[in-house]
């Protein structure tokens, strides 16, 4: 009852600039039913990679291979109906195509992100995403007597973490501009764990700030003389 009473009292004294959440819309429910069916062929099919490799030589690897190959083409039309699910919006196929100009961000980053965020309408900023994924630095304070450094918390979303980070492989491995911050940072004695934390907060600052420009990412360094 006496948190009952703090929430209602909250909510009365906030009324004027708290807005009601809105429901997820049928093309985002479908969508996280389309990916959360693709984690589980993947997953699955991970199972079954791994098992093969015992099982070299043998019938049993030879069964392995064959539902390696049902899964491969199963999470190919998984894939297919997603992207059919995002055609069918205008807006969210809007904010897709701006996703996926960024390097680093595929089909499975950008559906994961307009998931989590509503197509963009539950955050309003880059840093409250990152901290809602985990990936942004927390401050480590409480009144005047604790005042640690800041870190990152680990008990966020671990699925977001782990698509952005291979996000943010592959943005290193393709964008130049974030591969020389990657070898600077860790020239400089930082550890890869914080450096790849920091490349994955730079992937979402990305991916916001073209939904807010509403115009494709644009690699500035290529402009560079």
């Amino acid at each position: 009852k006496i948190d009952a009473q703090f929430i209602a009292d909250y909510l009365y004294t906030m009324r004027e600039k708290l807005t009601p959440s809105a429901p997820e819309t049928q093309t985002i429910r479908r969508l996280r039913q389309l990916r959360n069916e693709r984690q589980l062929a993947v997953r699955t099919r991970t199972a079954y990679i791994n098992q093969l490799k015992s099982l070299a030589g043998t019938t049993g690897a030879r069964r392995m291979e064959k539902m390696i190959a049902i899964l491969s083409e199963q999470i190919k039309d998984i894939e297919k109906t997603i992207l059919k699910a995002i055609e069918s919006d205008e807006e969210i196929h809007k904010n897709y195509k701006l996703l996926i100009s960024i390097p680093g961000i595929g089909l499975v980053n950008a559906v994961t992100t307009i998931v989590a965020t509503g197509n963009f309408t539950r955050f309003q900023t880059a840093r409250q995403y990152a901290k809602f994924c985990c990936v942004s630095p927390m401050t480590n304070q409480s009144g005047t007597s604790v005042n640690g450094k800041n870190h990152v918390s680990h008990a966020g979303h671990n699925e977001i973490k782990a698509i952005l980070t291979e996000g943010a492989r592959s943005a290193i491995h393709h964008d130049k501009q974030l591969k020389a911050y990657y070898e600077r940072k860790r020239a400089a004695g930082k550890s890869h764990g914080c450096v790849m934390n920091a490349v994955k907060f730079k992937l979402v600052c990305r991916m916001f700030a073209v939904i807010g420009r509403q115009s494709p990412y644009v690699n500035t360094e290529a402009y560079r003389s």
